[in-house]
């Protein structure tokens, strides 16, 4: 399952993707997890995803402040595995019939350390 994201995937829309084997997404995109910013914390497992993408100390950093990043950012930080331009469904498909393509699920890894 590939997320496509094309715009603003905040919150629980991220952790959607978070929950899928790659986030593919357009330079227009924007991830984050914001809910700190009203009081509350990520609950649909996207602190957990995060760490296992990005590592424990920037996991925390952007949880903690509720920052939004964008694509090109996020794919250099690990939040996303594939940035395109042009249309969002037609860079899904080009990325899996790539090699590089793979299932990844990411509750089976461990968390990244710093």
């Amino acid at each position: 399952m590939v997320a496509a994201i094309d715009g603003a995937a905040l919150g629980g829309c991220y952790e959607l993707a978070l929950a899928c084997d790659a986030r593919i997404a357009t330079p227009r995109a924007a991830v984050g997890l914001p809910e700190v910013t009203l009081g509350l914390i990520p609950g649909a497992g996207g602190t957990l995803r995060l760490s296992r993408l990005v590592g424990e100390t920037l996991a925390i950093n952007l949880v903690t402040s509720g920052r939004r990043v964008k694509a090109t950012e996020a794919l250099k930080l690990g939040m996303l595995d594939a940035v395109e331009e042009g249309d969002v469904i037609e860079a899904v498909m080009d990325y899996l019939e790539k090699p590089r393509a793979r299932k990844r699920v990411l509750r089976d890894q461990p968390p990244r350390p710093g």
